[in-house]
């Protein structure tokens, strides 16, 4: 099922994993909305209205958030709005519409790995039923079950095409196939596994 032997995490996941490890954001405990907001230098500030994030490119970040959402709801909501300010410039109310659904899908992805690091979700080991293991996972990193469905079943695409990209590659050459990210992400990478290694401790779901 959840192999993470055969998950290849994307550049933009090994970013926010290692600002994460380097401030200490090592377990879904860590993973509070002021310990990220923190790390990533944005300012949190809660009302009555929306969310949403304003920002100006190396000077102030703010994200406001519903004062009067669900805890859970209000932490996916964080992980949203905290993309726009990290990854995006301009102003999306006066860009074509295009443009703003193109931002918007670019935060919904950011949502989903900055919610949920691949490195603190290799620490569970999947349960006999699904349900069981979606439960467990939403109640530790306090998020909607309906989110954390989402999160693992994009894990699972990523982990089947990497397996039938291997089978394929294995079937088409005798040659050993060497996986390989760019030399930046290597060092990334590198840098990465060494502080999850000082760090792990392991998190085992009984069945």
């Amino acid at each position: 099922m959840l192999d993470f032997s055969l998950y290849k995490p994307s550049d933009l996941e090994i970013w926010i994993s290692t600002r994460y490890i380097e401030h200490g954001i090592l377990t879904p405990s860590d993973l509070t909305i002021k310990a990220v907001s923190q790390a990533f230098n944005v300012e949190v500030r809660y009302y009555s209205g929306p969310c949403f994030a304003q920002w100006e490119e190396n000077s102030y970040s703010f994200i406001f958030l519903k004062e009067d959402l669900g805890y859970e709801e209000l932490r996916k909501e964080f992980f949203h709005e905290l993309c726009h300010p990290l990854r995006h410039v301009g102003i999306q109310d006066s860009m074509p519409s295009t443009f703003q659904d193109l931002q918007e899908a670019q935060a919904t992805q950011f949502q989903m790995v900055a919610a949920m690091p691949y490195f603190m979700l290799e620490k569970y080991e999947p349960t006999k039923y699904l349900h069981h293991y979606l439960t467990i996972i939403s109640e530790a990193f306090r998020l909607p079950y309906t989110f954390v469905k989402q999160r693992i079943e994009q894990i699972l695409r990523k982990i089947h095409s990497e397996r039938e990209e291997r089978t394929l590659r294995a079937r088409t050459t005798m040659k050993p196939v060497i996986y390989t990210y760019s030399h930046a992400t290597n060092n990334l990478l590198n840098q990465l596994n060494r502080q999850i290694a000082e760090s792990r401790s392991v998190y085992r779901v009984e069945d």
